[in-house]
């Protein structure tokens, strides 16, 4: 089954913080951060895909034609591969944002992070 991105498809692996601090208070930004799987745009969602020439391929679809598929990895590489290589694919329910990221900061660096992202406004 190909999935088809019915929006345009990003030219990275996560969305635009730019103007975030504008969009979510800093309740909604620790949550994000605390539960990144809980709401993934659906441009972003991972697919987990099974070949025959490269093994399991994992990120975001950036293109899926009956010519081609590209996936874009954490390291936003683009693997491209033909439809003919793929065995299987599936949505993971996880982002690609780290489940525990808060673990792997200081709660200095996590306070000082969420300061910066309500900062970021248009």
């Amino acid at each position: 089954m190909a999935a088809s991105p019915s929006r345009p498809v990003p030219e990275s692996t996560g969305p635009d913080l730019s103007a975030i601090g504008g969009k979510l208070g800093k309740d909604a930004l620790l949550d994000a951060i605390l539960n990144p799987s809980a709401g993934i745009a659906p441009e972003y969602y991972v697919w987990i895909l099974d070949t025959r020439s490269q093994g399991q391929v994992i990120g975001i679809l950036a293109e899926d034609t009956p010519q081609r598929v590209v996936v874009r990895n954490e390291n936003g590489d683009e693997i491209r591969l033909k439809p003919a290589d793929i065995k299987a694919r599936r949505r993971s329910q996880l982002s690609m944002m780290p489940e525990d990221l808060v673990h792997q900061m200081t709660e200095r660096q996590l306070v000082d992070l969420l300061a910066y992202l309500t900062t970021l406004k248009q």
